[in-house]
This record gives structure tokens, C-alpha cells and sequence, in this order.
């Protein structure tokens, strides 16, 4: 279950960053994340290797978000909480790293949750009249993946995209009225 990297870090946890990663093939960034998730899941201690570990208030709004909605796109969780894109990736993989050493050890009752929608909510279709006066047919998930990209400061323009990347031709208007707006 463990990767070479992983094996190299509890093997020789005194090793610094920059030797593992170059021994590994990785970046120093990807040994960092790693010595984190062994941290939160209780695998090593700070002393171990002499490190810190970091969890500012950025990446602890990060994590109860994931929690709340782990399939949320990173870019819109990183807009929605006005932190970087790169930050919420990074949060994700060690959360996601973290997850599977706990599941792994029998830390966890469940296994790791996937990054999948939940079940329980189910959506109406959306019927739309394009421009051209033709009707189309939304399906629920991409109804949804509107509804997570809304959050104050969103443009119609950003609501709209990937609808008319799917779709073709939408109008404004039309999502205007689908959102009361």
C-alpha cells in the first residue's frame, strides 16, 4: 500500500526534504504533503523528524469543506473561500492520503470517500428554450455543477460555461430565470 516515497520517509524520517524528493523523483512539495498525512493520521510524531505540522486556518476551512462536499471542484471551493487553487489541491491530496493510512491501519470505520456526488439528492430536469426557440433537456448533474459554482461574486459568465460548452447556445436570460435571479 505504501509508496517507495512513503516507505523512504518512516524509514529514514531524518532525511530532509530535498534528498528525498531527489532520491524519489518527486518534488520537495510531494515529500511535505506526504510527512502531513502520516502526521494527522497519528503514523509518525513531529519529533520523529523534526518537522512541523501545518494546519492554518486556511487549510482547516479547506478540510470542513471537503467534509461537507468532498466533490466539489477545487477551483470552486478555492473561490468560494478566497484561498489559492494550488492550496486546495494540496489540502485534498493529504486529506485524500490521509484517509486511506487511517483506513489502512483500522483507524477509520469506513473506507475513504470517494469524490463522487452523494445519492440522496435528486434534482428535476431542467427544460430550457434555446435562443433559436428549440427545447433541451439539463440533465440533474450538470443542474448541480451550476449550483456549486454559485457563490457571491460569481458571474453569469462562470454559471454559464461548461452548460454551453455541453449544450451549445444557452442565453443569459434563460439562467437568470433558473436562478431567480
Amino acid at each position: 500500500m505504501l509508496t517507495p516515497l512513503e516507505h523512504a520517509i518512516l524509514d529514514r524520517p531524518h532525511q530532509n526534504n530535498k534528498d528525498l524528493a531527489r532520491a524519489n523523483n518527486v518534488s520537495e512539495h510531494t515529500v511535505w504533503e506526504r510527512r502531513q498525512a502520516f502526521l494527522r493520521c497519528g503514523l509518525v510524531t513531529t519529533a520523529a523528524y523534526g518537522g512541523v505540522q501545518e494546519n492554518r486556518i486556511e487549510r482547516q476551512k479547506i478540510g470542513e469543506a471537503l467534509k461537507k462536499r468532498p466533490w466539489i471542484e477545487s477551483k470552486d471551493l478555492a473561490k468560494q473561500l478566497n484561498v489559492s487553487y494550488p492550496l486546495v489541491q494540496s489540502e485534498r491530496r493529504i486529506k485524500e492520503r490521509t484517509d486511506q493510512f487511517r483506513w489502512a491501519l483500522g483507524l477509520a470505520d469506513e473506507p475513504p470517500a470517494a469524490r463522487q456526488r452523494p445519492p440522496t439528492q435528486v434534482l428535476p430536469v431542467w427544460t430550457v428554450p434555446r435562443p433559436d426557440g428549440t427545447l433541451l433537456t439539463v440533465r440533474p448533474e450538470d443542474r448541480q455543477e451550476v449550483l456549486d459554482r454559485l457563490h457571491p461574486g460569481a458571474t453569469t459568465y462562470e454559471l454559464l460555461e461548461p452548460l454551453e460548452r455541453r449544450y451549445g447556445p444557452i442565453g443569459y436570460s434563460t439562467l437568470n430565470r433558473w436562478l431567480g435571479l
